[in-house]
């Protein structure tokens, strides 16, 4: 299954999906599963933020999680047999401008932009994340 998670900048909340699921699909013991991330106003080769990475170094033992900002693409898009999208409205755009409707979910609460916060509010976005993940697991959208 290959995911491709989607937020504004690609600097945040859709690498730390990316991570988070890469690390919960290895935990499950999925074998089948590909992973990406884009934005949908991402500056090409923008870092991850500092503390996004830091969050996921520090709360969820993820080491040297190395990233780029990418824009979403049709070919991304494409690629990908599940999309998920930070919040509703990034859902709506993506299907509005692309019409990858079928294979686009958001998560099931909207994940708020920790973007310029402190280090406790990527913590509780990535929480959210993590929830958000393991309920779509639970509903089958995400699986081996």
């Amino acid at each position: 299954m290959r995911i491709l998670f989607v937020c504004t900048g690609n600097t945040c909340r859709s690498p730390m999906a990316e991570a988070l699921m890469e690390q919960m699909g290895k935990e499950k013991g999925f074998k089948n599963l590909s992973v990406d991330s884009a934005g949908i106003f991402a500056v090409p080769d923008a870092p991850i933020s500092q503390n996004a990475k830091e969050v996921l170094e520090k709360y969820f033992s993820i080491k040297n999680f190395s990233h780029l900002a990418k824009p979403v693409t049709k070919e991304l898009l494409q690629k990908a047999d599940l999309v998920v999208t930070a919040t509703e409205d990034h859902r709506r755009l993506l299907v509005q401008k692309f019409g990858c409707g079928e294979k686009t979910v958001s998560f099931p609460v909207d994940i708020s932009d920790p973007y310029g916060g402190f280090l406790e509010t990527y913590k509780d976005s990535a929480a959210a994340i993590k929830q958000g993940l393991e309920s779509l697991i639970e509903e089958g959208k995400i699986h081996d």
